[in-house]
């Protein structure tokens, strides 16, 4: 079962792994076909199959075969059906997705097929996916063999950022990126984003109630002023009740258009044992979907400079949608930050991450210098050993010691810091496995 937002390629994605396994498609969108509902809810796998057959016009043989029900949410009875076909007809192959799949997930008013189907988490294209749709296969190969202590090109580093410049304005949508390849145009690609990003608000109807209709949209109009920052209903809403707002988050959340960062006391693992679900940061799906909420474009004044591009939100939202993809689509997202709220001494890590037995804080700065303090605070506090920071100058390691000021006196911290470039954000697994001496 695929689950993620619209228009990520969740339906392109079944259809081209059919073609390229030399399977036959038996593809049916049950959002079409409401009446499938009762057939479904037999539970009589015979049943099911002769009446897709019948609606299709063709007869399903399970021999090389994919049988691929979507937009599955509209009929949730065929969710519970899973379970069946994998029991009575393991030989036939099939695939589930659904655009606003969670909702009905989470509604849990049928059967679950516990242990009978796999799940699998899409998001958009990352930074990778798209160099990939640029043919810069040496920028690839670089990125994904390089070791720590070697050098980076800064020719190299310049080609890619300037990918990465116009990925911060197309984002990773599937159907925006095909627009860019193919006509090297930005104007032409954010037209085709403003589309989806107009269908994602046409969409609220589906899973709200006609009251929530106008807070959804002022919700989600106001998440891109405070990326980053602690949310506060208030700031989202003023003139709407905390409950609301809450209830309005929870959809969006729901529909993948947010993606929240959970505040963690960090002091272990497993990080989210250590959450605090008052504390939280949102992000949106997609930079891309991000900056035409907040009606930027690459014509806009403000981005004339490339090195701006990096700024402030920006780049930590290029990181956060990263980091929610690292487990190559096996988990829902789930991802932390820290925050240590004290009259004389805030404190706070843009991202915490786990790696094995490891609490990585992770710092994301918009050009190639700024302030550490909180990640300073962090290790020291935590005992970590390393510390990453994403940043725009060329991948480094530091051993550094600092001086920190504790209630028992002066203490000095040392740890391996590792500034990495933020296109790097995919290949921190690797990079964290990786001796650091």
């Amino acid at each position: 079962m695929v689950r993620g937002a619209r228009q990520v390629g969740k339906s392109f994605s079944v259809r081209n792994f059919a073609e390229s396994q030399n399977l036959q498609l038996f593809e049916i969108n049950l959002d079409r076909h409401l009446h499938l509902e009762a057939v479904f809810a037999t539970k009589n796998v015979g049943k099911i199959l002769a009446e897709i057959s019948g609606t299709l016009g063709v007869e399903i043989s399970s021999q090389k075969s994919l049988l691929f029900l979507d937009e599955i949410q509209a009929t949730p009875s065929a969710i519970a059906a899973l379970r069946y076909f994998y029991e009575e007809l393991p030989a036939q192959a099939v695939v589930a997705a659904g655009s606003l799949l969670e909702f009905t997930l989470s509604d849990h008013e049928f059967s679950m097929p516990v242990g009978r189907v796999r799940y699998g988490h899409m998001y958009p294209m990352n930074f990778e996916e798209f160099l990939e749709a640029f043919d810069e296969s040496l920028a690839l190969n670089r990125l994904r063999s390089f070791r720590l202590g070697e050098e980076f090109s800064a020719n190299l580093h310049e080609r890619i950022s300037g990918h990465l410049r116009n990925y911060f304005f197309t984002g990773g949508l599937p159907e925006v990126v095909a627009q860019f390849v193919k006509t090297r145009s930005l104007r032409a690609a954010q037209q085709v984003l403003e589309e989806v990003v107009s269908s994602y608000q046409d969409d609220f109807s589906k899973y709200a109630k006609h009251s929530q209709l106008l807070l959804l949209q002022t919700v989600l109009k106001s998440v891109p002023a405070d990326i980053g920052c602690k949310i506060k209903y208030a700031h989202l809403s003023p003139h709407h009740k905390s409950v609301d707002v809450k209830k309005a988050i929870e959809l969006l959340s729901n529909a993948r258009l947010v993606l929240p960062v959970w505040g963690s006391s960090c002091s272990g693992i497993p990080l989210g044992a250590q959450v605090n679900r008052q504390i939280f940061k949102l992000y949106c799906l997609d930079i891309g979907f991000l900056n035409r909420l907040l009606n930027l474009s690459s014509h806009s004044d403000r981005f004339r400079e490339p090195q701006l591009i990096h700024e402030g939100p920006q780049a930590e939202q290029f990181i956060a949608q990263h980091l929610a993809d690292l487990s190559g689509g096996t988990r829902a997202p789930e991802l932390f930050y820290w925050l240590r709220e004290n009259p004389r001494s805030n404190a706070e890590v843009d991202f915490v991450v786990q790696h094995d037995e490891q609490v990585v804080p992770l710092e994301v700065k918009a050009g190639k210098s700024g302030s550490l303090k909180s990640l300073m605070q962090f290790v020291s506090e935590k005992g970590s050993k390393v510390g990453v920071r994403f940043y725009g100058g060329l991948p480094q390691r530091q051993e550094v010691a600092h001086s920190v000021a504790t209630p028992d006196g002066v203490k000095v911290v040392k740890y391996n810091l590792l500034s990495l470039p933020l296109y790097f954000v995919g290949q921190l697994p690797r990079i964290l496995e990786q001796p650091l001496r």
